[in-house]
């Protein structure tokens, strides 16, 4: 979060790769790749977990209106997955940093 001020940009209200600082980039795309994937293995988790709860479902131990939340909440964390990945290919975009060798180091 302390990054995101760091950020530009462009009108259309994305990244700016070129306006903005490449270890920032760099960093920020990490980020998301790590949540993103921390989103994915917890969605994963519940879908394992789903089965084993049938009973309670048929039941009515556990209620439709339980399910029916779990089902919008397991939606938006995908879209919020999709968010960070599309984050982290905007930052990837960023051209990495040169030193006055000319050799490109990332």
């Amino acid at each position: 979060m302390a990054l995101l001020p760091s950020v530009k940009l462009d009108p259309c209200g994305r990244i700016d790769v070129a306006a903005s600082p490449p270890e920032v980039h760099r960093e920020i795309r990490e980020q998301a790749k790590v949540a993103a994937a921390a989103l994915s293995n917890g969605i994963s988790a519940v879908g394992i977990l789903i089965p084993y709860a049938a009973p309670e479902f048929e039941d009515r131990t556990i209620g439709g209106d339980t399910v029916e939340a779990l089902g919008w909440l397991l939606s938006e964390l995908g879209v919020l997955g999709a968010i960070l990945i599309e984050i982290a290919l905007e930052c990837s975009q960023c051209p990495s940093p040169r030193l006055n060798d000319g050799v490109e180091h990332g």
